[in-house]
């Protein structure tokens, strides 16, 4: 049996257009689900270190229960900002920028008042007054107020009062401010 190059020509073509119409998408399909099995794969082991690792670091806390409790002791309460809190960050900042603070005062927390329609819906929102007099330069002020603008406490500049000292390029400033704090 002879067979016409025509109709091999047609075959080779249909076999082609088979590829091509089905297998290519086929192929493509399974490429897909095996890369996507590939990261599913190091994502499990990604977690699986990482549970591993918080595991022993948990044993190494449960070994150090006394120690632990202490350190939670001494931490205040991130929830709800507290003089300490407060007093440390100022000072602390005031340090890094090159600021002295020669006194410091926060007043205790006081309901803070809002106009609001619906009084059930109010947030428990609560203020403390701030006062600060320090001596700095005034790029050590200026780095000073931008670094309390970026903080995760929310301070409000009420007045800022600069005078010259008898140091050169030192100032003299009294800053009073406002602090909110939400409580649950």
């Amino acid at each position: 049996m002879k067979y016409s190059p025509t109709i091999i020509f047609l075959l080779f073509i249909a076999d082609i257009i088979i590829i091509f119409v089905f297998g290519i998408p086929q192929y493509r399909g399974f490429s897909q689900a095996f890369w996507n099995f590939k990261v599913k794969k190091a994502e499990v082991e990604n977690f699986q270190n990482n549970f591993q690792y918080l595991q022993e670091i948990k044993q190494k806390l449960t070994e150090k229960k006394e120690e632990v409790a202490k350190i939670d002791t001494i931490l205040p309460d991130s929830h709800h900002s507290n003089q300490a809190q407060i007093v440390y960050f100022l000072e602390k900042t005031a340090k890094d920028n090159g600021c002295l603070i020669s006194k410091l005062s926060v007043e205790a927390p006081k309901p803070f008042k809002q106009n609001v329609l619906e009084p059930s819906n109010q947030i428990p929102i609560y203020q403390r007054d701030l006062s600060i007099e320090m001596m700095a330069s005034y790029k050590s002020f200026v780095n000073f107020l931008k670094q309390v603008e970026k903080s995760a406490i929310f301070i409000v500049p009420q007045s800022i009062q600069i005078n010259t000292s008898s140091t050169e390029h030192i100032l003299s400033i009294n800053l009073k401010g406002r602090i909110f704090l939400y409580k649950k």
